[in-house]
């Protein structure tokens, strides 16, 4: 009889039970691959000599072994590529280190000087921006100027009620409104130096690191810039 190679299928004819030898899969492969190959082995090992397997049942299978060996091929590529393209976007975040960018966040890091933020709120007849603490509590209420269109302000720390607001994290956010009281369409960004960028791990983003303490990702810029933040509104 002739040995039967189901690596290959060069081969259809069958052989006695127990001589069949089968090339041992890479480790690197999934646990389906590896099953699929013990259970054709298996079923080569024991068939009846005397009643062999149908060569077109076995041409079938060792064809669906193919294809599974090219699918788990395709897979450890695809994770090679994820794994060299997550590497090439963090080396690209890397760019973000001493630039000026305008982020959405609800949040920031107050340094103790100003705070540059822009807001917009289309329709709207009154606008407020909401400074508030890290226990939620309003420090400040800067009302800003209705109408449509991109507004600028800038926060110096003062309080509501005059006291210099210390260095921290802080909230912001913004209520707008039409004529009839009516909540409209918002968004309030802030604006500060990127310090320092953490690389992302297991595919993840990028952490951005402002100069304020504040950390953001690179999904929540909306603009960058060269040289430092102005002052002015």
């Amino acid at each position: 009889m002739t040995t039967v190679n189901p690596i290959t299928a060069t081969n259809a004819a069958t052989q006695a039970p127990g001589t069949t030898k089968v090339a041992e899969a890479p480790t690197t492969q999934s646990n389906d691959y590896q099953m699929f190959l013990k259970l054709l082995t298996a079923q080569i090992k024991n068939q009846d000599p005397l009643s062999p397997m149908d060569a077109t049942q076995f041409v079938q299978q060792t064809a669906t072994f193919s294809q599974v060996e090219q699918a788990v091929k395709a897979n450890t590529t695809l994770s090679s590529l994820q794994a060299t393209l997550s590497s090439t976007m963090s080396r690209m975040d890397a760019g973000y280190i001493g630039r000026t960018v305008e982020a959405s966040v609800d949040r920031f890091a107050f340094d103790g000087s100003t705070m540059k933020m822009a807001y917009a709120a289309s329709g709207a007849t009154t606008v407020a921006i909401n400074i508030s603490d890290a226990d939620g509590n309003i420090v400040r209420t800067i009302q800003g100027v209705p109408g449509s269109g991109r507004q600028e302000i800038v926060w110096d720390g003062t309080r509501n009620d005059g006291s210099k607001a210390a260095a921290g994290d802080y909230r912001i956010g913004i209520a707008a409104a039409d004529k009839d009281g009516k909540a409209v369409d918002s968004l309030v960004v802030v604006t500060q130096r990127v310090r320092e960028v953490v690389m992302g791990t297991g595919g993840g983003e990028s952490t951005l690191v402002l100069e304020g303490g504040g950390k953001i990702y690179p999904s929540d810029i909306i603009s960058v810039s060269e040289g430092t933040v102005g002052t002015s509104s």
